[in-house]
């Protein structure tokens, strides 16, 4: 088998926790999916049913973890993890509810609100960082992939994640991060070339940043 010219890609976006139902900032806090959470991703990975897939990849949290293993035990696969497309890590902000963070760090959390590429959450991980780590990390385990055809491969991702890949794979830019999480579906559909799949893994951190 050799490497495919073509790869589809099935986005899962991984199920809530009791942070998130709560509407409290998670970050890449671990946590587990609740009974409403996996309500969730049980009707969402329905699309897959019947559907063959080459891999379902997830980070390491226990909620994309659990998500990995529904979508990967309906279609017949077994889930890979992949620490690279963990969630962006937001520091002293995580479990906080917003209106708490913007009462302790009304400057900074503004900015982030508005630009989240413009600051960095206090003890957290820089948007651009998140960005090299998530894609870099993803192509890298997409470039692995060997099909005779056209592969398809699931990937789980906590929301901020899950929305830096859409980025990627729209060509849209990370200052838009917010209004590209809002158009994430539970569940959809990529297709993405071997060239763009070598460009991100090859690419150098000083490459990416400046497409910013």
């Amino acid at each position: 088998m050799a490497k495919p010219e073509q790869l589809h890609l099935i986005l899962i976006r991984a199920g809530s926790s009791t942070w998130d139902e709560a509407g409290r900032i998670v970050g890449d806090a671990d946590l587990p999916m609740t009974d409403a959470g996996r309500a969730d991703v049980e009707a969402a990975i329905e699309q897959l049913d019947g559907m063959k897939l080459a891999a379902v990849f997830a980070g390491t949290d226990e909620a994309s973890e659990q998500t990995a293993a529904a979508a990967a035990g309906l279609v017949a696969c077994k889930p890979k993890t992949c620490t690279t497309i963990n969630e962006v890590d937001l520091g002293l902000w995580e479990g906080l509810m917003p209106g708490e963070a913007e009462e302790k760090y009304p400057t900074v959390f503004k900015q982030w609100s508005h630009d989240p590429t413009s600051v960095t959450p206090p003890e957290g991980e820089p948007l651009s960082d998140a960005e090299d780590r998530i894609i870099t990390g993803l192509a890298k385990a997409l470039d692995k992939i060997k099909s005779d055809g056209e592969p398809v491969v699931g990937i789980v991702l906590r929301p901020i994640a899950l929305g830096i890949v859409r980025t990627w794979l729209t060509d849209g830019n990370l200052r838009e991060l917010w209004d590209e999480m809002e158009r994430c579906e539970p569940i959809e559909r990529h297709v993405i070339r071997r060239e763009a799949i070598v460009s991100a893994k090859d690419r150098a951190p000083a490459e990416r940043a400046a497409r910013a």
